[in-house]
């Protein structure tokens, strides 16, 4: 939300558009990137059990 901050501090008005694209991408950015972040881990903490048992 610094965008809108920053834009609010210079009295400039964002468009609607903009501030709505700008509010999603600051809510769905940092979902996805712990989505990714938690797959991954699921992924690595399963492949260690598929590597013990092909031992």
């Amino acid at each position: 939300m610094l965008t809108i901050e920053t834009a609010a501090a210079n009295d400039a008005a964002l468009a609607l558009p903009q501030a709505i694209a700008t509010g999603l991408n600051e809510i769905v950015f940092p979902i996805g990137c712990s989505l990714v972040v938690y797959i991954a881990l699921q992924v690595s903490r399963h492949m260690k059990y598929v590597a013990a048992d092909a031992k």
